[in-house]
């Protein structure tokens, strides 16, 4: 039995291994009754295999998502070690596959390249304007009447606070003390006491229609009634004061040409959105947040034909969708699992925007060149060599005798806290479409009860576990 000492370096290992193994199941599930926790390489992962693994380490919860890691990263490895057998240079891995995300992210940076243009010259004047107007060292004083929305209110409610906060106004610009008038009426119990006074703030200090308004006030001027999510406002703007720009100069004009690129990028996308008429079909939410808390992210036959959204010219299917999943941590996965309908939705729609930005630069003939995609398919190599090198496989399949293979050992060292998890991300998916795997989803929930077992056989002893 292993030592508590050893026990104590487990656990910070497990955790990172059910946060970082690549989560993907089967399509094929095989029997529930099987005593077969997963299969890979010519290996088999027993229930009793994987609930010996884990037993020792109390630290480590016996349920079903360690198990699932447990399995996950074992089937990787077992994979692994299968293809550097029959391949030890995996010359036979399609490199082309592995490196498209990152040909497809250069081909959209073509496409922007081609499609954005904007004059790099920002004149003194111009940037002296911006400063003022927009620069990181203006601040507005202010004071602020605040009439605040009661929860589920009736159009009649909203309708009488507008028109009370137009009186307020109007007796302001008619001359009216603005600090009395926010201490009688203002609802803002932080600033009403002090006749509304905010103090100094710069920008990205209040919520944005608040900030809008009060930076459109000259010292003196009160705004028209604004609406945030905290009520309706009436703001004065007292002072204003801005540092000059000085030193700062040229780093606020590369800003400033930043900002402007963003705007003209984000204007692109939203006439290609508008002209393409994306629409996310009903029930596609369900679907993504059903692969996303599965984990499983193969989608044969008519499951991969399923049709999220359209777009004029083109669809987005259930496999278009799992193999932008695939390049996700699980930690994304876990969040889009747990997300909104809405959430899932605009996540839907992003890829949808995704595939019309590639079909665009298709459209224009665009295209990376050679010497970028070689570029790419060797740093794709040298990584996966490093991969391999990590995961403790470097020199092929180990001679063994168990049936569970050499990544049952790894898994040993994992757990000891002897060696990191080391996930195989893109590649784990090739392999697995390569050389195929199974994993008994059905045995989950028995092998954490073999796990408990044999924890309380140790603490117990077999005899009174017997009589039980």
């Amino acid at each position: 039995m292993k030592t508590q000492s050893i026990r104590k370096a487990v656990f910070p290992a497990l955790v990172a291994l059910t946060t970082a193994t690549a989560c993907e199941g089967f399509h094929e599930a095989m029997t529930a009754h099987t005593d077969v926790l997963a299969r890979a390489g010519g290996y088999t992962l027993t229930i009793d295999a994987a609930a010996e693994l884990l037993a020792p380490y109390a630290q480590i919860s016996a349920e079903p998502r360690v198990i699932r890691a447990v399995a996950d990263l074992w089937v990787d490895y077992s994979l692994l070690a299968a293809a550097l057998e029959d391949d030890p240079s995996l010359e036979a891995l399609d490199i082309d596959r592995f490196i498209q995300p990152e040909r497809d992210q250069a081909l959209v940076w073509r496409l922007r390249e081609a499609v954005i243009q904007l004059d790099p010259d920002i004149s003194d004047e111009e940037l002296e304007e911006a400063w003022r107007r927009e620069g990181p060292g203006v601040e507005v004083e202010a004071r602020h009447i605040l009439l605040r929305i009661p929860a589920e209110p009736t159009a009649r409610q909203r309708d009488s606070l507008v028109a009370q906060a137009q009186e307020l106004r109007e007796r302001a610009m008619a001359g009216e003390d603005f600090a009395e008038l926010a201490e009688e009426y203002s609802e803002d119990p932080g600033s009403a006491q002090r006749g509304g006074d905010l103090g100094y703030f710069g920008r990205g200090r209040m919520v944005e229609p608040f900030e809008d308004a009060a930076f459109d006030l000259e010292p003196g001027e009160v705004s028209d009634v604004v609406e945030t999510p905290f009520g309706y406002h009436l703001i004065m703007v007292t002072d204003r004061r801005e540092t000059e720009l000085g030193i700062q100069r040229e780093d606020f004009r590369a800003q400033l040409l930043e900002q402007r690129e963003r705007d003209a990028e984000l204007a692109y996308l939203d006439s290609l959105t508008r002209a393409a008429d994306i629409d996310v079909l009903p029930g596609a939410p369900a679907v993504v947040r059903q692969m996303a808390r599965r984990g499983d992210l193969r989608t044969p036959g008519r499951t991969g034909e399923r049709v999220l959204a359209t777009y004029e010219g083109g669809t987005l299917t259930a496999a278009d969708m799992a193999r932008s999943l695939r390049l996700q941590p699980p930690q994304a996965l876990e969040q889009m699992a747990g997300a909104t309908e809405a959430q899932i939705e605009e996540r839907i729609r992003q890829e949808a925007q995704y595939e019309l930005l590639r079909r665009e630069a298709r459209l224009l003939e665009l295209e990376v060149p050679e010497e970028e995609v070689e570029r790419m398919r060797s740093e794709a190599r040298s990584a996966i060599r490093e991969v391999v090198r990590m995961a403790g496989l470097d020199n092929g399949r180990e001679a063994t005798e168990s049936p569970a293979g050499p990544a049952y050992g790894i898994l040993q060292d994992v757990v000891e806290g002897r060696r990191s998890p080391i996930p195989l991300g893109r590649l784990s998916h090739q392999l697995r479409d390569v050389y195929g795997a199974r994993i008994n989803e059905g045995a989950f929930d028995r092998t954490a009860r073999r796990v408990e077992e044999l924890r309380v056989r140790e603490r117990t002893g077999p005899d009174e576990l017997g009589a039980r």
